[in-house]
C-alpha cells in the first residue's frame, strides 16, 4: 500500500490524571491518554482519521500554516515532531 508521510508537531501537556495531546496546525484536533506514549498514539490515530477524511472528500490539507514556537503557549520540551503515515488514495 502506498503511504503519504506527514511530519507534524504535537504538543503534549500534563492533564488531570494523564496527558493532553494536540496538533497546533490542525485546529480542533485533540486527544488524551494515561501516559505520554498513549496520548501520542491516540493523537496520531485521530490525525490519521482526520487526514483520510480530508483526502477522501478532496479537501485541502492545512499543513502549510506556519506556527512560530514563540506563538505557542507551551514549553519547548512539550513539543514532539512525529511522522504520521496515512494511506495514499488514487
Amino acid at each position: 500500500m502506498n503511504k503519504i508521510e506527514l511530519n507534524v508537531t504535537v504538543v503534549l501537556e500534563r492533564d488531570d490524571g494523564g496527558y493532553h495531546a494536540y496538533c497546533p496546525v490542525f485546529k480542533g484536533l485533540h486527544s488524551c491518554g494515561a501516559t505520554k506514549a498513549a496520548a501520542l498514539r491516540n493523537v496520531k490515530d485521530a490525525l490519521k482519521a482526520y487526514l483520510v477524511s480530508l483526502i477522501k472528500h478532496h479537501e485541502p490539507i492545512p499543513c502549510c500554516r506556519i506556527i512560530k514556537e514563540s506563538e505557542l503557549p507551551v514549553k519547548k520540551e512539550n513539543l514532539i515532531n512525529t511522522t504520521i503515515p496515512i494511506p495514499a488514495f488514487a
